[in-house]
């Protein structure tokens, strides 16, 4: 089960992230500038999908639905602004 103490779930998570995203060398000499900032806005708009999801399944668990569906409704943004290869 896992739990919030020490969050010794995390490592795993971590683990999964890392084996399911490809992420160049980013000190690469040989990367585009442009690539790199498109990356960059990637991994920003990833992150902000996290923060949304998370904070809609935590109403979600104290019974506030309409908070949890505005920010699952900024997911649902978020995710249609992603290019079609860093969706699922």
């Amino acid at each position: 089960m896992r739990t919030g103490k020490g969050k010794p779930w995390l490592k795993e998570v971590l683990t999964h992230a890392a084996s399911t995203i490809e992420v160049p060398n980013l000190d690469d000499a040989f990367i585009d500038p442009d690539e790199l900032e498109a990356l960059g806005n990637v991994f920003e708009l990833l992150r902000d999908y996290c923060r949304y999801k998370s904070v809609a399944m935590r109403f979600r668990l104290e019974g506030n639905i309409p908070a949890a569906r505005d920010n699952e409704a900024a997911c649902e943004e978020i995710y249609e602004s992603l290019p079609s290869n860093a969706r699922w």
